[in-house]
C-alpha cells in the first residue's frame, strides 16, 4: 500500500468513526424524549447519521462542481438555501422511511414528535457542511492565486535582457512630512507590499513609499535584491538562514531575526540568485 492509498483509507475509517460519534450524540439527545434503550436510539440514531454521510458528498459535489460559492451574495443565499432545504428533506424523509420500514408501528409512532428537532439538527449539519466546503474552496483560491502569482513573478523577472549595472537604482528617497529622507538601497533589509504602497525596511527604521513592487523588481539590482514571494524583496545580503517546512514549504530567517515566507517561485529565484 502506497502513502496516497493508506491516506485516503485513513481519511475514510475518520469519516466512518466521526458519525459513528454523531449517532452516539443522536441517542444521546433522544434518550430523555423516547423511551427505549441506549443501543436502540444509537442504531437509529446511526440511520440519521447514515443517510446524511451519503449526502455530504453528493453536496460536496454539487457545490463543487456547481460552482455555487462563486455566485453573487443574493443569488448564493437563494441557491444555497433552497439547497439546504431539498437535502433535509430527503435526509429526513430517507431516513423516516428507512424506520417505519423496519420498525414497529407502535415504536416508530415514538419517534414523530422528535421530527421537527431532526430537522433543526439536519438544518445544523447543513450550515457546518457549507461552512466547510467554503473553506476548502478558499483554501483552493489561495493556492491557485499563490500559482499564478509565481508564475507572474518569473514573467515580471528580466532573466533573458539583464539590465546594465549603471541602469538600478542605488538610493530611493521617501517624503516625511516636509522632508525627504535617502536611504541607500545597501541598508535595505526587505521590502513589503502594502496595497497601492511599498514598505521599506532598514536595521533601524520603516519607511512607506507610494510605489509599486513591480518597480523596486525592475530598478534594483537582481544580483543584491530577489523577490521571493508576492509580498516580498528581500536584500540577499542580509539573509542569515533558509528553511523548508511543511509540504515544500520555505521561509528565511533573516539578520535581526525576522522570518519571511517565500514562494515556490521565489525560492526557485532565490537559489538561482545564491547559486544554489
Amino acid at each position: 500500500m502506497d502513502a496516497s492509498d493508506f491516506y485516503t483509507r485513513w481519511r475514510i475509517v475518520v469519516y466512518i468513526a466521526l458519525w459513528c460519534i454523531v449517532s452516539s450524540v443522536f441517542a444521546c439527545v433522544m434518550i430523555s424524549l423516547v423511551d427505549q434503550p441506549f443501543l436502540s436510539l444509537w442504531l437509529y440514531g446511526a440511520v440519521f447519521a447514515g443517510w446524511y454521510a451519503i449526502l455530504v458528498p453528493l453536496v460536496w459535489n454539487v457545490v463543487k462542481y456547481g460552482n455555487l460559492l462563486a455566485l453573487n451574495s443574493i443569488l448564493k443565499i437563494v441557491v444555497l438555501t433552497a439547497l439546504g432545504l431539498l437535502i433535509v428533506c430527503v435526509w429526513l424523509g430517507g431516513s423516516l422511511l428507512f424506520l417505519y420500514w423496519i420498525l414497529a408501528t407502535q415504536i416508530f409512532r415514538l419517534f414523530v414528535p422528535t421530527i421537527p428537532l431532526y430537522g433543526i439538527i439536519g438544518i445544523l449539519f447543513y450550515i457546518i457542511t457549507i461552512q466547510i466546503i467554503a473553506t476548502s474552496y478558499s483554501q483552493q483560491m489561495d493556492a491557485g492565486n499563490e500559482i499564478c502569482e509565481d508564475e507572474q513573478i518569473e514573467a515580471t523577472t528580466p532573466t533573458a535582457v539583464l539590465k546594465e549595472a549603471s541602469s538600478y537604482i542605488d538610493r530611493v528617497t521617501v517624503k516625511i512630512g516636509s522632508n525627504i529622507r535617502v536611504i541607500p538601497v545597501n541598508d535595505i533589509l526587505y521590502l513589503q507590499s502594502e496595497g497601492d504602497y511599498v514598505l521599506i525596511i532598514t536595521e533601524k527604521d520603516k519607511f512607506i513609499k507610494e510605489q509599486t513592487m513591480k518597480y523596486f523588481e525592475q530598478n534594483l539590482s537582481q544580483q543584491h535584491f530577489v523577490r521571493i514571494h508576492r509580498s516580498f524583496i528581500v536584500n540577499v545580503s542580509f539573509i542569515s538562514r533558509i528553511e523548508c517546512y511543511g509540504n515544500n514549504k520555505q521561509s528565511m530567517t533573516l539578520r535581526n531575526g525576522i522570518q519571511l515566507k517565500m514562494s515556490a517561485a521565489g525560492y526557485r529565484l532565490l537559489k538561482a540568485s545564491l547559486n544554489l
